[in-house]
């Protein structure tokens, strides 16, 4: 039906809605309110009621902040599809592509920006066909909105474009990062971007900010085999912890799964710098790994299971930061999107949450997030202090901090206020 409706009726608009009517449904409950994690014998569900209603695109339009635009995206067997909405006008870019070649390109950068032996020259070549294929016919429709600055852009992507680090995307030949000219949002559909947003604007303006940071829970090592202690996750969460002038902070022992759960709806936001581990096959027992407490039965189960997340309110929260290994990633559907960990923080009342592609370098990890605690610290939105915090990594000599392996993997998932900064960029 939305193939019919943009080649055969020209009606770019109601191919727009019929795309949002199914795309995040039941996410889109969630965040109304509207879903509860339930137990069935040995399984956890969603239990849903379905009443959401998504926005049509002159809703959407409507409610749409003046310097910012949605690029949706839609795969098909034969063709690239990607809306460009502002607040006053709709545009759509078709791409011939085979939908295999697309996700063989994606794969081929993936596996290349991981490669810790690959150099940059490689990256950049395994970025331009992922570059062109899903960008370069953009650009044009991005020239800057009602004000002398680029728009902020809201991806939404579909289907493999959900593992593209899109920060890392380059123009070959202006050779310059995407991120150096746009800050830059995901979100699984145009309608859960304006319930976040909402959400945001909602949180008190003038309330405190406080931050909860965890660090390097010390888990039982027999429960979680292989996997090593962290303690470039200690040092991270020590120093965001400084940075805001009210803070929590949950090191090694001390961050067990009681003390963070007592915690984490009291505090603007969120900083978790530990381990994650995604099941892509049953999403709700994706989980942070917590510390055990002292003289914990072996039979103790030391683990935050992204279900449970579902039976709290974040009434306080603006953003929880998943400092950990693939918590952007889970079980990517046809309809829901991708299903990470950020979900349940955004099904139950987060507006942002800054979740990771692939394993994150402790260092260069450390390195991002000081600069972008402080860039929030200091008044910039979560979008525009993560842009920043990517750009000076880019700027630095060092390749353990300037690829694209070290600072493109965090995304921001949600919707943010785009408040005006207290400093001068």
């Amino acid at each position: 039906m939305i193939k019919f409706q943009i080649t055969q009726r020209k009606r770019i608009d109601l191919a727009f809605n019929y795309l949002e009517d199914a795309r995040s449904r039941a996410l889109l409950d969630a965040i109304d309110g509207r879903a509860r994690a339930i137990k069935l014998d040995t399984r956890q569900e969603l239990k849903l009621d379905g009443t959401a209603k998504p926005l049509n695109l002159e809703q959407v339009q409507q409610a749409l902040p003046a310097n910012v635009v949605i690029i949706r995206y839609l795969v098909t067997a034969d063709k690239l599809y990607a809306w460009i909405i502002t607040k006053e006008k709709v545009d759509l870019v078709e791409q011939n592509i085979v939908e295999a070649e697309l996700e063989r390109q994606i794969l081929r950068l993936r596996k290349t920006i991981i490669d810790h032996t690959s150099p940059l020259a490689a990256i950049q070549a395994a970025i331009n066909p992922v570059y062109q294929a899903v960008f370069e016919k953009i650009t044009p429709y991005l020239k800057p909105l009602n004000s002398n600055t680029n728009p902020t852009l809201i991806i939404i992507p579909d289907k493999a474009l959900y593992a593209i680090p899109f920060a890392a995307l380059q123009d070959p030949v202006a050779k310059r990062y995407l991120v150096e000219d746009y800050a830059i949002g995901i979100s699984p559909s145009a309608t859960v971007y304006l319930r976040c947003l909402e959400r945001d604007r909602r949180i008190a303006k003038n309330m405190d900010e406080t931050v909860l940071s965890v660090g390097n829970p010390t888990f039982m090592k027999k429960h979680f085999e292989g996997m090593n202690y962290l303690s470039g996750a200690e040092a991270e969460a020590e120093a965001i912890s400084t940075i805001y002038p009210k803070s929590t902070l949950l090191l090694t022992e001390n961050a067990t799964k009681e003390a963070f759960l007592k915690e984490m709806t009291d505090h603007t936001v969120i900083h978790y710098a530990g381990h994650a581990l995604i099941d892509p096959s049953s999403p709700l027992f994706s989980k942070l790994v917590m510390a055990a407490p002292e003289n914990a039965l072996e039979s103790y189960d030391e683990a935050l299971y992204a279900h449970e997340i579902y039976g709290y309110k974040f009434n306080k929260t603006k953003l929880v930061v998943l400092a950990a290994c693939r918590t952007a990633g889970g079980l990517r559907t046809h309809g829901e999107g991708m299903i990470s960990l950020a979900r349940p923080f955004l099904a139950r009342g987060v507006p942002a949450v800054i979740a990771s592609l692939w394993d994150a370098n402790d260092k260069a990890s450390l390195d991002l997030f000081k600069v972008f605690h402080k860039k929030r610290v200091a008044g910039y939105n979560s979008l525009e202090a993560l842009q920043l915090a990517q750009i000076e990594l880019i700027k630095d000599e060092s390749p353990l901090r300037n690829s694209p392996r070290m600072w493109s993997l965090f995304q921001v998932i949600g919707g943010v206020d785009l408040v005006k900064p207290k400093e001068s960029k």
